[in-house]
Parts: structure tokens; C-alpha cells; sequence
């Protein structure tokens, strides 16, 4: 024999009569009752009281809010000013979906920018010995800290114009490396003003984001001292075919 009682509390449903609802929408009788005629089906079924009045739901109340404020011709638009319980939920439902897809938008964007960052930013210990006092390198530290010869360097660099030789006074002697415009402007090198005793001249340096990019042109792709220099001689070949673009040289 089952002893156990068990006991359940039915909350009724809030229902609001025609005229409640023209008082709260600040409407006429005549245009809730059009309203619900027009509506029709999509009410479902709407019960009605004692004096043969209609008694609406919460979710009906909204639906007939929703069709009157449809009509922008109304004289008094107080509705606009009146939210229902589930609209106002709803709104709040929206909202927080906003935000947390928000979120989870720039939590994205932040995860992909400490990743650019920790692909283009050098290993400080690592590097700190190779570095000037400006965060540059001279070629011939990077070719000692990626362990490269500095001629295939400067022969990259000056294959892809980022660097060119200044013209010298003396036919017979070549000019020093300069920075160009275009490698200046995609941050793999900058210029900088030597000067000792009573001589100055024109100099290159490579930045970080240069070193990333002679990085992964030369130590990257798993290839061996050999095969890297036909490759090295094959970019040069088909640089020379290349025709120049308004900003340079294909990369």
C-alpha cells in the first residue's frame, strides 16, 4: 500500500480582460476587439469571462501589443512605452546572447593576436645578446644567431628589394647595402645614420618582423644547405623574369 502523499501547487495563468488590456496599451476597446478579430488563429484559442468578455493570456497580450503598434496612423502612441513581461524577458534573453557571442567574439580576436605576437616577436633571451640598442640587427648578427652565411642574406634581401647598394664615387668599388623604400614600408629593415671620427654614411638594420622573415625563407622548410642554395638560385632566375608592380617586386 502505497502511504506516500504527494501534493502539487498549480500557479494559475495572469489573465487580463479586454478592458485591462486597452487601459495598459492606452487604446479603445474597438481597436483590441479589431485586433483580436484580425489576428484570429494566431491567438489560438482566447477564453472569455463571465459577462462574455475576453480573457488574454500574457503571450496573447503581447501578440495583439505587437499587431496594434503595426499601425503607425494610431493618434496616441503610448504603446510604444508599454513592454509586457515577456518582451521585456526576451529582451533580456537577446541582450545576453549579444553579449556572449560578443565575447566570445573578442576572446577569438585576443587569442589570434597573442598568437601573431608570439610569431613575430623574437625570443628576448635568445636574442637580447644580437640586438642594438633601437631592437635592430645588422646582417652579420643575424646570420651568427640563425646560424646562415650573411652573403645569402644580403643576396635574399637584395632578391627581394628590400635592400639595394648605394652608387659609389669610385666605378671600380660597390656601394654599401641601403634600406628601400619598399622594405622600410613592410618593416623588414630601416635605415640608420653611421657616423665615427670625421666619416658617415648610410647603413641598414634588420628589425624583428626582417629576421622572422629571413627565419622562415631559410630555416623553416627542412631543406639542406645544398638544396636551399638551388633554391636561392632559382628565386633569383625568376625574380629577374618577374615585371614590377606598382610597390615592388612580387613577394
Amino acid at each position: 500500500m502505497d502511504n506516500s502523499l504527494s501534493l502539487s501547487v498549480e500557479v494559475p495563468e495572469k489573465l487580463m480582460t479586454t478592458l485591462e488590456l486597452s487601459n495598459v496599451l492606452h487604446v479603445s476597446l474597438t481597436t483590441v476587439k479589431t485586433t483580436v478579430k484580425k489576428l484570429g488563429r494566431v491567438l489560438g484559442s482566447v477564453k472569455k469571462n463571465n459577462q462574455g468578455g475576453y480573457l488574454f493570456t500574457e503571450k496573447q497580450s503581447t501578440l495583439i501589443k505587437q499587431e496594434i503598434q503595426k499601425h503607425h496612423n494610431l493618434a496616441n502612441r503610448q504603446i510604444d512605452n508599454v513592454s509586457t513581461e515577456l518582451e521585456e524577458n526576451q529582451t533580456i534573453a537577446n541582450a545576453m546572447a549579444i553579449l556572449q557571442r560578443r565575447s566570445i567574439e573578442l576572446q577569438q580576436q585576443l587569442e589570434n593576436k597573442n598568437k601573431q605576437i608570439e610569431e613575430l616577436t623574437p625570443d628576448a633571451e635568445s636574442w637580447r645578446a644580437f640586438a642594438e640598442s633601437d631592437g635592430t640587427f645588422s646582417a652579420t648578427n643575424v646570420a651568427k644567431l640563425l646560424k646562415i652565411k650573411r652573403d645569402d642574406i644580403l643576396q635574399f634581401l637584395e632578391i627581394k628589394k628590400y635592400i639595394m647598394r648605394e652608387r659609389h664615387d669610385n666605378p671600380d668599388k660597390k656601394g654599401k647595402y641601403q634600406a628601400t623604400a619598399l622594405g622600410i614600408d613592410l618593416g623588414y629593415v630601416k635605415n640608420y645614420l653611421y657616423t665615427k671620427d670625421n666619416f658617415s654614411c648610410v647603413q641598414f638594420h634588420i628589425t624583428p618582423k626582417g629576421m622572422q622573415k629571413i627565419e622562415k625563407a631559410f630555416c623553416n622548410k627542412g631543406f639542406t644547405p645544398e638544396q636551399q642554395k638551388k633554391i636561392n638560385a632559382l628565386c633569383a632566375a625568376a625574380e629577374k623574369n618577374m615585371k614590377p608592380s606598382l610597390i615592388g617586386k612580387a613577394e
